[in-house]
This record gives structure tokens, C-alpha cells and sequence, in this order.
């Protein structure tokens, strides 16, 4: 057994969680460690052959168990810093973002045109000409711009610095620095089963010892290898790998010391970089180990949340109500396509090279509303893409690359939707201390017996007239489509519910009727489908997300959960 012990010296970690740039990181990740070991074998010279054979080693051993205190958050305020030179480029800025507009509006509609039907292609079509007509136009106008400030240029700075070279000329950009205080400022990472022979210990201390940051330059550690983990366990917590978890976590890879490196040698410290990383679920302390019984869904519960925060440019929320889930979802399936790297990954795009949909789980879309209460007027405040439980490292960075890339597009690090008539919708991804319940996770994925639909159920089949006169007709058409339902569950990888009630509204406050839901899909192929609401009763408590039916990757079928309250 060895264990690395990292204590935190201004009492504070300061560090951006890897899902979102306002929430701070907490336990540290492995993988941070391990990178300002590596970092540090490239700084002192003494340190050689010998340390980087035990460093690859140490990578091979798996991820840890990690023993850290509970960690007050700092409020996270924001920081105004002075940007780059923008004496050129904010000339351009408007131009910029238009063409990335439009060029995202004629990604939607390629896709669009790819997926109808062929009743719907001349009119998708005209769609795809008259977006490329305004790419090309908005190309235009950006490449008139760009001229125009060339030949500026050369008469403005000419025998003097250019305006906004000095920092105090140039406009001051958001930043947010999170940082966790621990109760306890030591974070034990253990290895029960590793046995690193003599020379690799010797080595390993080598360059522990000179590790100064772990995090931000601010996070000052001292670190050194023990081979026994914390005594006093009441001051800790213990995350332990588990692939049912509810938490993930960033560790490494066998080949970790090389994947540094390389990326290393793109981005030189300069450009912008993403972190070669594996992603482990873990699990929180000894009390969660009797919820590794409950029976989850395919769907994950790491989740990017992105909060609604204004309309064409305006500072208001557009009121936005869950019939039109489609449309939202729809939107930000395909803005992420726009900016995802190619080929896209199946994950993504939910089909396969071939256009077919694929048979595994992949990314699905929802709204997030508010109905948290009886008050609720079910507007939809934010949206949230869902990862599968079960994905890859490659598939997953992928995500957050093609989620990065979209914000990169734009100053503010948001993101634009293009909602057709409803104009520009702005979102951001939010931090953990949001206050709005609706727009966090956990209120969606805590384990519950009992679950009731938000959205509309789309039936997998068309179970008869749910609306016939005749009382037997409907009386079995109810019963299949409660069948249905109860084949929906299983099909997400949850057990048969206990029992299955099918109605046309829902029972949550502010959720909308079935049928406001219809026609689902309201384009492309594929038959129309029946909606329905439901409540779900399961025999033991199921974890969430529970997304079901046939519009499930676009934000239909999802249900709330009413855990039962502690006496």
C-alpha cells in the first residue's frame, strides 16, 4: 500500500471544476496531482530517467482512494481583468458573431434536411439555400470589416501604440477564481494495493518533494508519500471508486506522462488546452455504500446545466413554456453538432456514420422548469444535456471539448440558440450554488419510489383510442399504453414498476397537458406519437434520471421524483 499525503499550506485549494468555470473542485482530482508531478519532472533537471519510469508506474496503479475533509466554498465573486490587445479586434466583433450565428443556423438546417422526411425535402431545402444565402452575406460583411481595419490601421498606428495595447485602455473581461477551504488541510490519496519496490519509493519522494501547486498557482502544498492512510478518520471523508457512484471524478491513464506531454507540445503553455484525464465514478463515504442497491438508469447524473438568461441580446428571460421542448432541445442538439469536432461522435449526434440511430445510449437534451412548487408557472428557466452513465473517457471529452468550442465562439463564453420566431437565445453554464431547485441535478436523480411525468410520455407504440367513446375501447387502450410505459422503464435499464396510472394532465404545477405536447416528432421521419402523463410507482426507490419513451433524447417523458419524507 502507499498513499500520498497533499497538504494545502495557505489552507485553501484554489481550482476550477472541469463542467463548470464559477464551481470549484472538491475532493481534489487525481489527475491534478499527478499533472503537477509531471510538471514538475520537466522543471528540475536533477530529476531523470529514474523519476519518469516511476511517475509511468504510479499512473498504472488505478485510481485512488481519496481521503479529504468537508470544504467550506467561497462565495465566488467575479474579477475584472484586463483582456488581450482589442484595439483591432473589437472592430469586428458584431460581424464575427453574426457569421457564427448564421453559420450555426445552416448547421440546423443541413441536419434538419438530413433527418426529414421526403414529403418535407423541397421545403427543407429552401430552408438550406436561403441559410447559406445569409452565411455567405454575413462572410461578406465580415471580410468588408476586416479590410477596412487593415487600411485603418495603417493610418491610426502609425508612430504611435496602437489603442487598447495598454492595460488600462483595454476593457476588463469576468474571471472567477473558486476555492475550497477544507476543515482539515490535508488530502490523503491512497493506493491499498499497490507495492512499489525500493527504488521506485526513493524516486517517487524525489519528486514529490518539489511539488509547490497543485491547482492554481495560489494553491501552495506540500506533499509527501507515506504508506499508510489518514489515522484520525474522523476528520475525513472517504471518496472510493465505484462505478455506481453518484460523483466523477477526473484520474489518469496508464500512458498519462505521454498524453501530457504531447499535448504539451500543441499548445506550449500558450493556447488554449483541455486536460488529458480518465473519468471514474466514485462514491461518497460508507453511508452511500447501501444505495449502490438502487437500481439506476442508463442516464448519468454528471449533468451541464446552462441557465436562460436573455432574449436577442436583451436582459430578459424569454418565457419559454415546456410544450415546446422540442424546440429547445432540437436547438441545442444541434448548436452543439455546430461546434463539435469531426467526424462527430456518435455520442452526440445519436447516429451512426450511416445516419442510422444508434442502439446505445448517447447524449439527451431537457428543459429544466420551474415546478418545483404549487406556485409554479412551469416556464422553462435552463436546459441541461445528460450524459449516459456508461461512456467512455474519449466520447466524454469529446462532449466538454464541442461544449468549450461553443463557448469559445463568443466573448461572454455563452451560448446562442437560434429559436426561430422567438428570436436568440442566450444561456450560460451555472454555478453549484445556483438557488432555483429545478435547475439542479440532484433535484431531478435522487433516489424515489414514486415518479411522475413533467413532460409527455411519447409511447414507443400507439396503444388504440385513448379517447373513445366506448368505455371498454379506451379502458384497454389505457391498459397498453400503461404496458407501454412499464417497457420504457425497463428499456433505460430500470426493474417493472409496481404499478403504472396513465392521465391526460400532468400532476406536477405549470407542466402542460399531453396533448400540447403532439405531434411528436413535429418533423422529420418517424411516426407520430401518442403523449401521455403518467405517475410510476416502483416497488424499491430507483435513481434518476428517469427519461422515457420515444422523444426521451429531447427532453420528453422526463420525470420528478417525490422521495418519501423522514419521519
Amino acid at each position: 500500500m502507499i498513499a500520498v499525503e497533499v497538504e494545502f499550506l495557505t489552507g485553501r485549494f484554489v481550482a476550477t471544476s472541469y463542467n463548470n468555470r464559477s464551481e470549484g473542485e472538491w475532493p481534489p482530482h487525481f489527475t491534478r496531482l499527478f499533472s503537477a508531478a509531471v510538471a514538475t519532472l520537466h522543471e528540475f533537471e536533477e530529476l531523470g530517467d529514474l523519476e519518469r519510469q516511476a511517475l509511468n508506474w504510479w499512473a498504472a496503479q488505478g485510481a485512488p482512494i481519496i481521503a479529504a475533509s468537508t470544504a467550506a466554498r467561497r462565495t465566488v465573486t467575479s474579477n475584472y481583468v484586463p483582456v488581450n490587445d482589442t484595439g483591432v479586434s473589437d472592430r469586428w466583433d458584431k460581424q464575427w458573431q453574426d457569421l457564427t450565428d448564421a453559420e450555426a443556423a445552416l448547421k440546423q438546417a443541413e441536419l434538419a434536411l438530413a433527418e426529414g422526411s421526403q414529403s418535407e425535402q423541397k421545403q427543407l431545402s429552401r430552408e438550406v439555400a436561403k441559410a447559406k444565402k445569409a452565411r455567405d452575406k454575413n462572410q461578406a460583411k465580415l471580410n468588408k470589416k476586416l479590410e477596412q481595419v487593415v487600411q485603418d490601421d495603417g493610418k491610426t498606428y502609425k508612430g504611435a501604440p496602437a489603442p487598447g495595447l495598454l492595460p488600462e485602455k483595454r476593457p476588463r473581461q469576468p474571471r472567477q477564481f473558486p476555492s475550497q477551504t477544507p476543515a482539515h488541510p490535508v488530502v490523503t490519496f491512497v493506493w491499498p494495493d499497490a507495492e512499489p519496490d525500493a527504488q521506485i519509493q526513493h524516486a517517487l519522494k524525489n519528486v514529490l518533494e518539489r511539488i509547490v501547486r497543485v491547482g492554481h498557482s495560489s494553491s501552495l502544498v506540500s506533499c509527501r508519500l507515506t504508506e499508510s492512510p489518514p489515522a484520525d478518520t474522523s476528520k475525513h471523508d472517504f471518496w472510493t471508486p465505484s462505478d455506481l457512484g453518484d460523483h466523477v471524478l477526473r484520474t489518469v491513464d496508464a500512458n498519462q506522462l505521454d498524453y501530457l506531454e504531447q499535448a504539451f507540445a500543441r499548445h506550449q503553455g500558450v493556447a488554449p488546452r483541455q486536460l488529458p484525464c480518465r473519468f471514474q465514478r466514485y462514491r461518497k463515504g460508507d453511508a452511500e455504500q447501501v444505495d449502490e442497491r438502487v437500481a439506476t438508469s442508463v442516464f448519468g447524473t454528471d449533468w451541464i446545466v446552462l441557465r436562460v438568461i436573455s432574449s436577442d441580446g436583451n436582459n430578459r428571460r424569454l418565457l419559454l413554456q415546456l410544450s415546446k421542448t422540442e424546440d429547445l432541445t432540437r436547438a441545442l442538439r444541434g448548436g452543439l453538432m455546430s461546434h463539435a469536432p469531426e467526424p462527430i461522435s456518435s455520442v452526440i449526434s445519436g447516429h451512426n456514420s450511416d445516419r442510422t440511430p444508434v442502439q446505445s445510449p448517447h447524449l439527451a437534451f431537457v428543459p429544466l422548469a420551474d415546478v418545483s412548487s404549487k406556485w409554479s408557472d412551469g416556464s422553462v428557466l435552463g436546459a441541461a444535456i445528460v450524459l449516459p452513465r456508461e461512456l467512455d473517457d474519449e466520447a466524454r471529452n469529446q462532449v466538454f471539448r464541442a461544449v468549450g468550442e461553443w463557448e469559445a465562439a463568443s466573448a461572454s463564453g455563452q451560448l446562442r440558440l437560434m429559436m426561430g420566431r422567438a428570436g436568440a437565445l442566450t444561456l450560460e453554464r451555472i454555478a453549484s450554488d445556483e438557488p432555483r431547485k429545478t435547475l439542479q441535478p440532484f433535484f431531478w436523480t435522487q433516489p424515489a419510489r414514486r415518479w411522475t411525468s413533467v413532460t409527455a410520455i411519447a409511447l414507443d407504440q400507439n396503444p388504440g383510442d385513448l379517447s373513445a367513446s366506448d368505455s371498454k375501447v379506451w379502458q384497454a387502450a389505457e391498459y397498453r399504453a400503461e404496458q407501454i410505459i412499464a417497457k420504457s422503464c425497463q428499456r433505460i435499464g430500470l426493474p417493472t414498476p409496481e404499478s403504472v396510472s396513465i392521465m391526460p394532465h400532468a400532476m406536477d404545477s405549470g407542466a402542460p397537458a399531453a396533448r400540447n405536447f403532439m405531434p411528436y416528432p413535429r418533423q422529420g421521419k418517424g411516426h407520430r406519437r401518442v403523449c401521455v402523463h403518467a405517475e410510476i410507482i416502483f416497488e424499491e426507490p430507483v435513481r434518476g434520471p428517469v427519461l422515457l419513451g420515444a422523444g426521451r433524447y429531447f427532453g420528453l417523458g422526463l420525470c420528478r421524483p417525490h422521495p418519501e419524507k423522514k419521519s
